[in-house]
């Protein structure tokens, strides 16, 4: 045997020593996997310590505002948990549209044009450019403002890169096209683990993500989808506390986003939803027909196109029948009453519509709300429509 030969035994055999050892070491637990992708992450960063009086008050409208009123900022996220196939992409790609125009979209408020980088990875080229033809037809856009969209929405198909890999591509991506936005659609498709998992979920959202979010100054969309819903009118029985958290997976995810967006099936035959802005949605600044502030709105899915639309919130209400979230009142019962009983008020038909409420609210036990919907149901019914003079005779 030559010297070489010696050599190259030698090699091999502490080759094949230090493979035996490291294979005999046990597979690391989530913990540690966890720490070992912070400290490659967060490296030596320190979080700087400042007094509470250096703090600063930023007023709205400010060059970090995405959407008005401070309710998504750059630096900041937002999640958006939807059901599974009921045109989740479709309202994104709908919304930024409007967005890259720097115009209100489902009462959300842009506060300038804004560019938005949509990295999804669900649907192939035609399913985008159908669901992009049914907005532009339904929207009307002419050509100028569809050159203005495609400057500002730009789609990046990823399927392959998860957690650590998929930030660090997309640092090189946001570097070269400089969005305001970055979109995750579906963020199950790009997590890299468990989402019940919190501690995975943490290290994505928190040491992954917000870091690319802090030091590229844009703000985070994730598109989320919700656990399997409850069915029929149980959907509507859910707490204001309950759809804060309709994500599927760990609580984290919504503890983590600055505000949260969520469409919520409603167990109505029509195709009408309800689209909900629990965690930060007074920041909207929405109202109900009698100018009552809500953080929910209606929206239905349009007929021979793919878009999405507002739904009439009045005809909504009617099929939920008058309100299926007034507070129930303490005391009595609520008494069992129609829309014909707004005969039996004193000083009816000649009373106004306001004193008509407040009378018929008193007479059922029941909210406000209820008691316009039952005078609206009156008019309806009499042939007069919601809008009509109240004196009848």
């Amino acid at each position: 045997m030559t010297p070489l030969d010696l050599a190259t035994q030698a090699y091999q055999k502490k080759l094949e020593a230090i493979t035996a050892i490291e294979q005999a070491k046990p597979e690391p637990t989530l913990v540690e996997k966890v720490d070992i992708v912070v400290k490659e992450e967060m490296g030596d960063q320190i979080a700087p310590v400042k007094s509470i009086n250096d703090c600063v008050y930023i007023e709205p409208g400010g060059e970090d505002e995405i959407i008005g009123d401070r309710y998504l900022c750059r630096g900041s996220g937002l999640l958006f948990p939807a059901p599974t196939g009921i045109g989740k992409s479709t309202f994104v790609i709908q919304t930024f549209c409007h967005a890259a125009l720097g115009r209100e979209a489902y009462g959300l408020r842009f506060t300038r044009p804004t560019k938005a980088l949509y990295v999804q990875a669900e649907n192939d080229d035609s399913d985008l450019a159908g669901m992009r033809d049914g907005v532009y037809e339904a929207c009307g856009f002419n050509a100028k403002e569809i050159k203005e969209i495609g400057e500002n929405l730009l789609v990046l198909t990823e399927s392959n890169r998860t957690g650590i890999h998929l930030i660090n591509y997309l640092r090189d991506v946001i570097r070269e096209y400089r969005p305001h936005l970055l979109i995750l659609d579906p963020l199950f498709s790009y997590l890299g683990g468990n989402a019940s998992e919190q501690a995975m979920v943490s290290t994505f959202l928190r040491n992954m993500l917000n870091p690319l979010m802090i030091e590229e100054n844009i703000a985070a969309w994730l598109v989320h989808h919700t656990n399997k819903p409850p069915t029929g009118a149980e959907k509507r029985q859910w707490s204001g506390t309950d759809l804060s958290y309709l994500g599927a997976g760990s609580a984290e995810f919504s503890n983590w986003a600055r505000s949260t967006l969520a469409i919520r099936q409603l167990g109505l035959q029509e195709e009408i939803y309800e689209l909900r802005a629990q965690k930060r949605g007074k920041r909207l600044k929405w109202t109900d027909p009698q100018g009552s502030p809500v953080v929910h709105r209606y929206i239905a899915h349009a007929e021979g196109s793919i878009h999405w639309q507002d739904a009439d919130w009045d005809y909504v209400q009617e099929l939920l029948g008058g309100g299926n979230e007034e507070k129930k009142p303490t005391g009595r019962p609520r008494k069992e009453i129609n829309p014909e009983d707004i005969k039996t008020l004193d000083g009816y038909p000649f009373m106004s519509k306001a004193g008509a409420v407040e009378a018929l609210a008193g007479l059922a036990k029941c909210s406000t709300r209820k008691a316009i919907d039952l005078v609206d149901l009156h008019l309806v019914k009499s042939g007069e429509g919601r809008d009509a003079t109240w004196i009848l005779g």
